[in-house]
């Protein structure tokens, strides 16, 4: 028994005081401005750390088609998410677009 711990001896319960810590570490919330919702930055990032990933080489790419562009050191580019993007997307008619057929934002399946 810890010093945070102490045995009610009227109800014979366990009483634990101050917090206790979950072995996989703190919880810790991504607030809403450290979340990246802009496909083409977030395609970024990964490659960064070395990761691939089609779908988000693929929302990358829709991404930039309607508008969103990355923040690129040097060049003078803002990163910018252009309103409504997720709905062209999903309503995109370039059929034959290779990345058409894969394109995100389609909703779930029918």
């Amino acid at each position: 028994m810890t010093d945070s711990q102490k045995i009610s001896p009227e109800f014979g319960l366990m009483e634990v005081s101050g917090s206790i810590s979950d072995p996989r570490g703190p919880k810790t919330r991504k607030t809403t401005s450290e979340r990246n919702h802009n496909p083409v930055s977030r395609h970024f990032v990964l490659l960064e750390k070395g990761k691939r990933s089609p779908m988000a080489a693929i929302a990358a790419s829709c991404s930039q088609c309607m508008g969103c562009t990355a923040k690129e050191e040097g060049e003078g580019v803002e990163d910018w998410i252009e309103p409504g993007f997720r709905g062209r997307i999903r309503d995109c008619t370039s059929s034959g677009c290779g990345n058409w057929e894969f394109r995100p934002f389609q909703g779930g399946a029918k």
